[in-house]
């Protein structure tokens, strides 16, 4: 479960985007903060604020209707 709202990926991401700009001699070539950014991106895109959901009547557990992920 994502525990970043989506201002605190972009913070991140922004700051790893400055970082790579001012140290890119090392950091343009490190695979691990390359990957680093590319997953950050990826949460970015794909999150989901959950807003839709469905509830079920038996059990306290909710589905959010637009990524469908299960809620407790």
């Amino acid at each position: 479960m994502n525990e970043f709202t989506k201002g605190e990926l972009l913070i991140m991401h922004l700051a790893i985007i400055r970082d790579m700009s001012q140290f890119a001699h090392i950091l343009k070539s490190s695979p691990s903060v390359l990957k680093l950014r590319d997953k950050l991106e990826t949460m970015i895109d794909n999150y989901c604020e959950h807003k839709n959901k469905q509830y079920y009547d038996k059990v306290d557990i909710y589905e959010c209707n637009k990524c469908h992920m299960v809620i407790l």
